[in-house]
């Protein structure tokens, strides 16, 4: 069993749209972020872009996730995330 850790630099403004297309087009499994990225992600990604076949375990930690994001996320991808605060 192995695992390759992708991280993404960027200076500034957190680019959320980067970021998802990353995620979805290197075929990442498993995804951890604070719920402070969630919500830039909501404000300025449009999730229906994006397939994310390959992401199976999405993780948000570090304070509490927002209900609004996880029902949205939900229903944007039909994948659910699981809150580890």
């Amino acid at each position: 069993m192995g695992a390759t850790v992708v991280a993404i630099y960027y200076s500034g403004r957190f680019p959320a749209d980067k970021y998802m297309q990353a995620v979805d087009e290197l075929g990442i499994n498993t995804l951890c972020m604070p719920p402070t990225a969630w919500r830039l992600v909501r404000a300025s990604t449009n999730l229906r872009n994006y397939r994310f076949e390959e992401l199976r375990d999405i993780v948000s930690a570090g304070e509490p996730l927002n209900p609004e994001i996880y029902e949205w996320f939900k229903e944007e991808t039909g994948k659910e995330i699981r809150d580890f605060y």
